[in-house]
């Protein structure tokens, strides 16, 4: 057997081996939230405090619109981003066409996580008292869990607080859809499909859980830390290196305080500290799953710190500027084909 063949057996068993652990990771959060439909379900007919499923609905629909919207984004920003991302000699079309679409996805991502994170902030969070002070609010997270078990007890949440929940579930949605529609080839789609699937269940669950208290923690914390993120992808293919670095700079300072920091230490240890009740109602599989994709989460954010870490280095010692999170200029060693040479 040539060492080209060997080459892409082991390629193709791994790739098989991956689906395989995001089939089997799939099929156990899809069981454990249907678990929790049936759960609330039974409790609403003495408990009317839970969400009904046409609420969901909503947030179906709304994931179709903004899903349209970022792929116009692509296409719109190509001539902008033809002006200011030079093709390299290194890049193949396929590489420099991936760096193009995904400045037009950068730009429309900034605009949505600024605005929503503001909205959020404005509307549903400064005032609100489950809003801790690590997050600049004026409240305690234990107030996420009401009196008692919070899906029973809790207080109806606002019209605003629903609508922020309810466009961020569409969004996730979305993106987990666009993820597979357009981007399987992309070398970063383990990571990132493991991460649309762990927030679609922590938000189904939560929703339906009447969670969205500790929920919309969660998710301020990451939209406000995805700005500079997404800063730094709009600009990294381009000349302005150093605009780069300024966004990196916001990345790592963002992400070690909110990520590493407030998501681990104040928000989880709430969940697992503050929530006796809520685990007694709702059962180990439950809770534990909620504590085991969050703490998913947590693994895949210390991963990809490590590599803005890394992409920093290279900035400060060479002076070039490299997205290793999602590395779109490795699709030319994945496909290239290996030397011919007999064993």
């Amino acid at each position: 057997m040539s060492a080209k063949a060997s080459g892409q057996k082991s390629h193709t068993n791994k790739e098989i081996f991956a689906i395989g652990l995001m089939l089997l990771y799939c099929f156990f959060v899809g069981y454990t939230a249907v678990s929790i439909f049936r759960w609330v379900e039974v409790r609403r007919l003495t408990h009317p405090t839970y969400p009904d499923f046409s609420e969901f609905g909503v947030a179906t629909l709304l994931g179709f619109p903004l899903m349209f919207v970022q792929r116009m984004s692509q296409r719109l920003m190509l001539p902008v981003a033809r002006m200011v991302i030079v093709k390299k000699d290194k890049w193949s079309n396929n590489v420099y066409e991936s760096k193009l679409t995904r400045f037009g996805s950068a730009v429309f991502k900034i605009i949505f996580f600024t605005s929503f994170s503001t909205y959020a902030y404005m509307y549903t969070l400064a005032e609100a008292n489950w809003m801790p002070r690590e997050l600049f609010g004026t409240g305690s997270t234990s107030n996420c869990w009401g009196v008692g078990n919070a899906g029973d007890t809790q207080e109806p949440i606002g019209i605003a607080t629903k609508r922020f929940y309810q466009v961020a579930l569409a969004y996730h949605m979305s993106e987990l859809a666009f993820q597979v529609v357009y981007e399987r080839s992309k070398p970063d789609f383990v990571e990132m499909f493991t991460h649309h699937v762990t927030t679609c269940f922590l938000l189904f669950g939560s929703f339906f859980g009447n969670f969205v208290r500790i929920g919309a923690l969660v998710l301020f914390v990451h939209y406000v830390s995805d700005i500079p993120g997404y800063g730094a992808k709009m600009f990294v293919d381009t000349r302005c290196k150093i605009t780069t670095f300024m966004f990196l700079l916001g990345i790592l300072a963002s992400w070690g305080y909110l990520r590493l920091y407030v998501f681990p230490v104040i928000i989880i240890r709430s969940v697992v500290e503050e929530s006796v009740l809520e685990r007694a109602t709702m059962g180990d599989l439950a809770y534990y799953t909620f504590c085991s994709a969050l703490s998913c989460l947590v693994c895949l954010h210390i991963y990809w710190y490590f590599l803005l870490l890394r992409m920093g280095y290279g900035y400060i010692f060479t002076g070039e500027t490299k997205d290793m999170q999602a590395n779109l200029s490795s699709l030319d060693v994945r496909n290239a084909p290996k030397p011919q040479k007999d064993e």
